[in-house]
């Protein structure tokens, strides 16, 4: 259980931090809160004036959210990500950045040092209530759920990778960032060639290793902005923050680089083949699940044609859905005729 679930269990409301870089800036942002504290969004507030008040505190409990407000610029905005994401206890937590208005490629790279969201200043008070009630229902949500399943549903117990729900989430954090800034969000579905294979002829423990493997593997080969999931026994996602599509491509690259090296596991040496299928914002879809949906896709053309990575491509997945229909129905007609015989 990550940090901000923690923040909910055992007590009837979340927290909140709010970290100004005085007194009076802390105040003022926590009053802008404190009016939209009386429906269902409740969560205690806590205020730290300054930075060595913030990291007492955040060594003291869980927070489901920090609001870090900054009045300088944006050397300091990253370095005060860094350390906020540097207290183990509260890694986890979401964290929104009011800050001086950033353009794009700041943002990316304040985006990189960790935080969730931005709000230009002077913050809006119903746009700062939204967000923070945004992150503090998803961390109900996810407390729920793990209640309910007796486990963690946002993190794979096995990689510790994020699951599908929590990658969706992200997915969705991204295209609302990208929409304000006219940026891209990048989708990538990895589906592993030989898995089974690998599974039934070394043993369930050796496939479980090759699965932590690959998830090092591909997190490594990423920026701590992108999200690497895994979806399904055999298949991850990764999110992507790209201005270009050069970019994506580059990066696609690199993922296929790094599972072209063979994997080591119980003595063996393992190579498999994958297929990357990569969907776009706003080219491709405007929503997570269609976004996902086409990576899939354009991840099953790259498999059958070995083609490495490939972006969605509506021609050519009309294509493949035609080619797919004809051929159930040639065998349908056979197998017809072979009972008719």
């Amino acid at each position: 259980m990550s940090a901000s679930q923690k923040a909910m269990s055992g007590r009837s409301e979340p927290s909140v931090l709010v970290i100004g870089e005085h007194s009076t800036d802390a105040l003022q942002l926590a009053s802008k809160l404190d009016r939209g504290t009386h429906g269902a969004a409740q969560y205690s507030l806590v205020v730290a004036p300054t930075r060595d008040d913030a990291m007492r505190l955040l060594a003291a409990q869980d927070y489901a959210v920090i609001v870090q407000s900054m009045l300088s610029g944006e050397k300091e905005h990253i370095e005060a990500l860094r350390y906020l994401r540097a207290n183990v206890r509260n890694r986890s937590a979401a964290i929104v950045l009011v800050a001086p208005k950033l353009d794009y490629a700041n943002a990316m790279r304040t985006l990189d040092g960790g935080a969730v969201d931005c709000i230009d200043k002077p913050a809006d008070e119903f746009v700062l209530r939204a967000k923070v009630k945004m992150f503090v229902d998803m961390v109900r949500t996810a407390s729920r759920l793990n209640e309910v399943q007796g486990g963690d549903a946002l993190n794979d117990p096995l990689t510790g990778l994020p699951t599908r729900l929590l990658m969706m989430d992200r997915v969705g954090q991204s295209i609302r960032h990208a929409g304000r800034t006219n940026g891209r969000v990048a989708v990538a579905v990895i589906d592993l060639d030989q898995f089974q294979d690998v599974r039934e002829t070394l043993g369930p423990a050796s496939g479980d290793e090759l699965l932590r493997q690959i998830a090092l593997r591909l997190t490594g080969s990423l920026r701590r902005s992108d999200t690497v999931a895994r979806i399904g026994e055999d298949e991850f996602a990764v999110v992507l923050a790209c201005d270009t599509r050069d970019g994506v491509a580059t990066v696609s690259q690199r993922l296929e680089r790094a599972m072209t090296e063979p994997f080591a596991v119980g003595g063996h040496r393992i190579s498999l083949g994958e297929g990357i299928g990569v969907a776009l914002f706003p080219e491709h879809g405007r929503d997570p699940e269609l976004l996902l949906e086409r990576a899939s896709a354009a991840m099953a053309v790259a498999k059958q044609n070995r083609m490495g990575h490939l972006f969605y491509d509506p021609i050519e997945h009309k294509s493949m859905v035609e080619d797919h229909a004809a051929t159930t129905v040639f065998e349908t007609q056979d197998l017809r005729a072979a009972g008719a015989a």
